[in-house]
Formats: C-alpha cells, structure tokens, sequence
C-alpha cells in the first residue's frame, strides 16, 4: 500500500473528520474567546470557557496507585504533568493551562499532532529537565493536575494535591506503562467526558482493527520495536511500553525470545552486541536515535542476523518515533500514517 493509499485509508475511517477537526474548531473558538479578554495571563488562558461536560458526570471519584481522588465540580483549569497527558484532554476539547514536553516534542510542548489542536493558544511549558516544577504548576492556579504518564512518588503526589485534585497511573501499570485507553478512560472521567473517551478510544481501535483487515500478512508475524545503546548493544521494548503495545494492536507478536528476556516492572530488555541473533523477527522497527540507519549499517553483529541481512527492519524519523514512544488517541493516527506502508513492505 502506497502513502497516500494508507491516507486515504486513514482519513475514511473518520478519526481526522470526527476528533481532529472538531478538535481544530473547538480550539479556534476558544482562541479567539482569549483574544477578546483583557486579562488573560500569559499563558493566555484566563479566559478558556469550560469544555462540554456530560451530564451526571459529577461528583466523579478517580482510583490510582495512591488511593483515589474525587473531583467535585467540572475542572477550568487542567495542568498536564504526565508527558502527553495533553493529547487526551485536547481530543476531549480541553486545553490544559500547562503541558509537559518530551525529547522531540516542538517548542509548544506537544507533538506535531498537536499543535492545529492548541489552536493558537499558548499553555505554559513545564520543563521536564530538572524534574517536576511545583512552583510552576502552582503558578498556572490548576483545579486538576493530570500526572498518568509520569513517575510519581508518594511525596510527590502529596505536594501535587496540595496545590489541586491530581490523578497519576493505576496500581496495576508500572510508571510509564499505562496503556493510551486506559489513560484516556481516567482523563475523560475526571473532565466530565466518560461517554466522549470510549467513542474516541473506539474510533482509533477501529484503525488498527482496519490495518489488520487490509493486510492479513501481518497474521502469525512476529514484530518489536528497538533503540540502539549508545555504550554499545540494543534495547527492545516489551508489551509494557506504548512501543510494544503498538507492535501488538497493529497484529505483531513479540518474538518468543524477547519474551522470555522480560523481567516483571519493566519496560525494555537490555541486548549486547553478541545477542544480536535475539533481534530476530519478522519486522523490527527501529527508532531514529544516535544515527541508527548509518549504525546498523555499519554493525556487523546486527547485519549477520536475517533481519539485518534482508532488510526486514525500518528506522523511523524522530517524529514518528515519538508519536509511538508516546502513543496516545492523537498521535496514533500520526504514527499508522507513516509507519504501515514501510512496515508492510517489509512483511511483503
């Protein structure tokens, strides 16, 4: 299937029409609701109406890995401390006050997927670098802070809900692990949208459900995502990770061998050079990082694998590295978009 064949696809099953755009419009009235106000702060903020909330959606109380937070009234004023939290809230129409950035993120601190949905607005940008701000937080005067996709510890959580109701992952994910659906079912239930989340969880399973209807090669292959060491040797991701949870929606099994490396908590396995064999798979997908393309080409050990040998593997740019790194109901469309034809040359 060709690039634009896979856009066309894309766009037909309505993700773009229905999310995306409503979305844009959404975030454009509510631009030029900010523009028209004399004091707004500069984040440009003040003046956000509320999104559309459901009715009987509140009191709403949200269960977490610290107990459960119980939100009262719908929130006006949501910081997103958990790194791609926004883009749940946005397809949900919420602009946060505040959003948090990661490694290839643009300077408005959220993927390139996001930006039409900002609609010009301009959230604050909460520095990862260092760790969590409390004072910037504080300062953007939050009812909800959104901390799923984030390490929160308890001390953390503590100073987080003294500034306002926050939510972070589910007992049962490991940080960094909880699965897009599952984050934006507790997001849509703490802004007062749970109907709106499962029609827009729905809308993108039923892409990946589509990709495997079009293409059942993909049936009985196995697949996984790597980041090359920059000390030397590989790292896979496991069903843990938003990589590896990708892999498996698109069809792929995760090769036998990798699975059997898996260690409980955690996100990845570490493979040295002269593991290279365990690599084998169908279709490896490789991420942009320390010049990957030019590196593979030049590792022996990876190149005497069959993956390495017959090509069976894609490096992927850094974008859509990071919209599957960060997999979320805005940035999965991104990541198909780009990712299946090349995916599905390789299986072919």
């Amino acid at each position: 299937m060709t690039h634009k064949a896979w856009r066309h696809k894309s766009a037909r099953a309505g993700f773009k029409s229905g999310i995306l755009l409503s979305v844009v419009l959404a975030a454009s009235a509510l631009t030029v609701a900010c523009g028209s106000s004399d004091d707004a702060d500069a984040s440009g903020q003040d003046s956000l109406p509320a999104a559309p909330t459901e009715a009987g959606a509140f009191p709403v109380t949200i269960e977490h890995q610290f107990g459960e937070t119980t939100i009262t009234d719908a929130p006006q004023r949501v910081a997103a401390v958990g790194l791609a939290d926004t883009d749940a809230l946005l397809a949900l129409d919420v602009i946060p006050v505040l959003v948090t950035p990661w490694g290839g993120a643009t300077e408005a601190g959220v993927g390139e997927w996001a930006i039409d949905a900002l609609g010009g607005t301009e959230p604050v940008v909460h520095d990862y670098t260092d760790g969590i701000n409390m004072e910037l937080i504080a300062s953007t005067d939050p009812d909800l802070i959104v901390a799923i996709n984030q390490s929160i510890d308890q001390p953390t959580y503590e100073q987080l809900s003294a500034i306002a109701p926050t939510i972070v992952r589910p007992a049962e994910f490991i940080d960094w692990g909880v699965p897009w659906q599952d984050a934006t079912r507790m997001i849509g239930a703490a802004v007062g949208q749970p109907a709106r989340s499962e029609e827009v969880i729905t809308e993108i399973e039923d892409l990946f459900t589509q990709v495997r209807s079009s293409h059942p090669e993909i049936a009985g292959t196995t697949g996984a995502v790597m980041l090359l060491n920059e000390a030397g040797g590989y790292y896979t991701y496991t069903e843990e990770d938003g990589r590896g949870q990708f892999m498996h929606a698109l069809g792929f099994e995760l090769p036998a061998q990798l699975r059997e490396l898996e260690q409980e908590g955690q996100f990845y396995v570490d493979i040295s050079a002269e593991n290279a064999p365990l690599l084998e798979s169908d279709v490896l997908v490789v991420l942009a990082n320390h010049n990957a393309a030019e590196v593979l080409r030049d590792d022996a050990a990876f190149q005497s694998t069959g993956v390495g040998r017959e090509n069976r593997y894609v490096v992927v740019d850094s974008s859509t590295g990071v919209a599957m790194s960060m997999a979320t109901v805005l940035s999965i469309p991104y990541a198909l978009d780009r990712l299946v034809p090349e995916i599905i040359e390789r299986v072919n």
